[in-house]
């Protein structure tokens, strides 16, 4: 929502304290120049709204909040965040944090957006021609858009079991092809060949002087992101536990200060310089050189010739947007075609608490409970400091011409402006008004106080006016 013209912001703060820390511990140091100290600091504190800083300390009243301990509002920037709960946005389910470190921050719970309208995905089932005719039952699943149409069957995805979505969804590209577990692809795709047929590639080697080309090279060769990041995790840790020391594979996610390796690499720092014998240098890690590795390598011409063609086939209406691709799960530059794009399970959601950045005092906490949008705590600035409005003082002969919207000022000529102040205090408030003679800004003017310095009365409930008549009368 546009703000109103003429509008009033509020300076946090924060930006002065920062901008001036440096300064005021020089000045304390120095006891000889106490004088010019507080001259300086009276400067400092002075405060341009034209400046290029300004723009971000000026705040609306309805984006600050207030804390009770150090009696200073604060915005965004004076804030910790918090997370409190992790929820999915479309089941409400809660997520404890330690499965969103395994894996990932996202909805496991067959909780999917459209691809192309980012619209809640349903599940339905389809029966096979041959069911319909009296044969077996062939039913499958597939993932449908209420909104546009869209369904998982135009990219070749059914499924064939209703619960379990996103684990089968897993296990399966664009098009139908089956991806094979990690498991398999640890023992060497060997699974899926009879127990008679399982040879090693060395037996292979001696008989052929070549190993055979496996059933699934297809696969390797175009492996999902999460195929590829697993392949090359696994090949990094086989290669620091195969060229690291024995502490270093004893505790190989381990980067504290006080942890094992740190201590090994400190005390080898020192032991290699001062011992008489020369230390055997420790080998360098090799990187990945197959796609089994984790390997990306460089497009095939074909393929990219082949691309070119079908973006010439599908036009615009089958190349997907930058919004689109970025709310894929995996966003990477091979999404070409809207044939590319896969349903995307839900971002989960935070509700998270504030804390002052000074005393560590809680300014927000909302409702542990997914289902309400309640706050336990929400100290909003407006409860604490009043709040100003201005607005154009108009003759009558003016206020038919400016009913349309607000006029242009126009220069060489005497405005009338009206400042409301609200008190929201249960206590009287005395507000003190300052203007510079002339203002620093693009077009200079001057401005005149007609009461720089009055008193607000303290702010009365509704009741309380209903309360003082009754007793009144």
């Amino acid at each position: 929502m546009a703000a109103a013209i003429p509008y009033t912001y509020i300076q946090c703060p924060c930006t002065r304290d920062t901008h001036h820390d440096g300064n005021r511990e020089e000045r304390q140091d120095d006891e000889d120049s106490v004088d010019s100290a507080e001259e300086g600091a009276g400067q400092d504190d002075d405060f341009d709204p034209h400046s290029p800083r300004a723009n971000y300390s000026l705040y609306p009243i309805d984006h600050l909040l207030y804390c009770e301990i150090c009696a200073q509002i604060r915005c965004q920037r004076c804030l910790v965040d918090e997370i409190v709960t992790w929820f999915c946005p479309n089941c409400l389910f809660e997520v404890p944090s330690s499965t969103v470190k395994t894996e990932g921050n996202r909805c496991t719970r067959s909780c999917f957006q459209c691809p192309i309208c980012i619209a809640p995905l349903s599940l339905t089932g389809q029966a096979a021609p041959n069911t319909l005719l009296g044969g077996a039952d062939t039913s499958h699943w597939v993932l449908s858009c209420a909104s546009c149409s869209w369904s998982s069957s135009e990219i070749g995805i059914q499924f064939d079991r209703p619960n379990g979505i996103y684990s089968q969804l897993s296990r399966i590209r664009n098009g139908g092809q089956v991806i094979a577990p990690p498991k398999e692809r640890a023992l060497g795709k060997d699974t899926d060949r009879r127990p008679g047929e399982r040879r090693s590639t060395l037996s292979k080697v001696s008989e052929h002087d070549t190993p055979e080309p496996e059933a699934d090279e297809e696969e390797d060769t175009d492996p999902t992101p999460e195929v590829r990041f697993a392949n090359l995790r696994s090949f990094y840790q086989g290669q620091m536990s195969s060229h690291g020391s024995t502490e270093r594979s004893a505790f190989p996610n381990d980067y504290s200060y006080a942890s094992p390796n740190a201590l090994s690499r400190i005390m080898n720092l020192y032991t290699s310089y001062s011992s008489p014998t020369p230390q055997k240098r420790t080998p360098q890690i090799r990187e990945a050189l197959e796609p089994s590795e984790g390997l990306h390598p460089v497009a095939d011409p074909a393929s990219e010739v082949a691309t070119i063609r079908r973006l010439r086939e599908e036009g615009w209406a089958g190349t997907p947007s930058t919004e689109q691709r970025a709310a894929q799960p995996y966003p990477t530059v091979d999404i070409h075609s809207t044939s590319d794009l896969r349903p995307s399970p839900y971002l989960l959601r935070t509700k998270r608490t504030k804390r002052c950045r000074t005393c560590k005092h809680i300014v927000v906490r909302p409702e542990a409970k997914v289902q309400t949008s309640r706050f336990r705590m929400k100290m909003l600035a407006a409860a604490y400091i009043p709040t100003l409005s201005i607005r154009p003082l108009l003759s009558p002969s003016s206020a038919a011409a400016a009913a349309g919207g607000p006029q242009l000022l126009q220069p060489g000529t005497t405005h009338q402006f009206v400042l409301t102040v609200r008190n929201p205090l249960y206590e009287r408030v005395r507000i003190t008004l300052a203007a510079a003679a002339k203002t620093p800004g693009r077009v200079a003017h001057g401005v005149t106080l007609l009461c720089p310095q009055f008193e607000v009365g303290a702010s009365k409930e509704v009741y309380a006016d209903m309360l003082d008549e009754a007793l009144g009368g």
